[in-house]
């Protein structure tokens, strides 16, 4: 097992992972970081924010890979 760090992004804002969670792999941490960003994104929709959210794992060597999602809302047509 491999201890991997997991820290979350919103809008720039670091939230670090001081603790960490062990995996078998990286294949396993990543899908934890993409499920980890779907629970994210579905609460920042929730709250109607729009923004930049992302997952960043790194090890004890530093950042290995990192998931995002950009969330915006665009108005394309006026309603009457």
């Amino acid at each position: 097992m491999q201890k991997f760090y997991f820290d979350h992004i919103e809008n720039g804002n670091v939230l670090t992972d001081q603790d960490g969670s062990e995996f078998p792999g990286i294949a396993e941490a990543s899908m934890e970081a993409r499920l980890s960003l779907g629970e994210e994104a579905r609460t920042f929709l929730s709250r109607g924010k729009s923004g930049r959210l992302a997952v960043v794992v790194r090890d004890e060597h530093g950042a290995i890979l990192e998931h995002s999602a950009v969330i915006e809302q665009k108005i394309l047509a006026r309603t009457p």
